[in-house]
């Protein structure tokens, strides 16, 4: 269904102004949708979706306490209906609730924060947080992906964002973390403002605007990034300007999570393209072997693991 008629559905359904043809497409799409995220339902209202289910939503005369059920059933749908741009699910976790988001769409998606911080999550990336950021700090997982952050200053509750075994902390920026699990690779860089990067043996790294770290298992690098390429990632493209070959393999890494192999310097190169992010990565590999020089660089991708030589 499309997202600006299901809105006006959901709305109409909140006044209670919905056709019997429009009540049972609003049924038919959740149908669907329960389908595609098997339990979530029963987790936002135990024991009413299956009244649902059975009919009684199509059924029962829009009585007062009915129409309370409806409301708290149509915020839930609601929610899971971004399902068509992600993958949300509450989880109850010592009575505060836990979101999950997970793109699973081609494009960037923008969240927005309980303290209106935004962060926009590159496709198939997922941030975990709290819902209203209780305690005395804003703590946000990115268990895997790209996600870029824009942060609301507040110097009393400091900003963290946790992946893995390393740690990001800020009061108030725009940074962009970057984090593939299975290589053990992240990457943070900086648009504005200041934060300190802390590694897993607790070491802590200070970056600002135009810095990036890459923390490769227990290697380190620091360097230089243009901010016009941090934030070209709001656009869903990927950037690289003046790279050696060593920053291709981790962004190769890092955006298509493959495991790359070469014998070749990773101190040489001088590689700048941009790409829509969406690019597969035989056509990107295409476009660098035309345009890289000293050295030349040439591809074989075998399954998972891609030879630079």
């Amino acid at each position: 269904m499309d997202q600006a008629y299901l809105q006006i559905l959901l709305e109409k359904h909140s006044k209670n102004t919905c056709t019997p043809e429009e009540q049972q497409l609003l049924f038919d799409w959740l149908q669907t949708i329960e389908a595609k995220n098997a339990g979530a339902m029963e987790d936002f209202l135990p024991g009413e979706w299956a009244k649902i289910k059975a009919g009684t939503w199509q059924k029962v005369k829009p009585t007062s306490k009915v129409r309370s059920m409806y409301k708290r059933w149509m915020v839930a749908a609601a929610t899971i209906g971004v399902a068509a741009v992600s993958t949300v699910l509450y989880l109850n976790k010592h009575h505060s609730k836990r979101l999950v988001v997970t793109n699973t769409q081609p494009a960037v998606q923008i969240v927005y924060l309980p303290d209106s911080s935004m962060v926009v999550v590159a496709p198939g990336a997922e941030i975990a947080y709290n819902e209203g950021f209780e305690g005395n700090e804003r703590k946000v997982e990115v268990n895997k992906g790209t996600a870029l952050f824009d942060v609301k200053p507040n110097f009393s509750k400091p900003f963290i964002v946790q992946n893995d075994d390393v740690q990001t902390q800020v009061l108030g920026t725009a940074f962009k973390v970057e984090y593939n699990k299975t290589f053990k690779l992240h990457r943070v860089s900086v648009s504005s403002g200041k934060v300190r990067v802390v590694d897993a043996n607790n070491k802590g790294y200070i970056l600002h605007p135009s810095e990036y770290i890459t923390i490769d298992k227990e290697k380190v690098l620091i360097g230089k990034v243009d901010v016009k390429d941090v934030d070209a990632f709001r656009n869903n493209e990927l950037v690289l300007r003046d790279a050696n070959l060593q920053t291709l393999v981790h962004t190769l890494q890092l955006h298509y999570h493959v495991a790359v192999k070469t014998s070749s310097d990773l101190r040489a190169g001088n590689i700048t393209f941009r790409v829509p992010a969406t690019m597969g990565l035989p056509a990107l590999l295409e476009v660098i072997e035309k345009i890289s020089y000293q050295p030349k660089l040439h591809f074989q991708l075998k399954g998972e693991e891609l030879f630079i030589y």
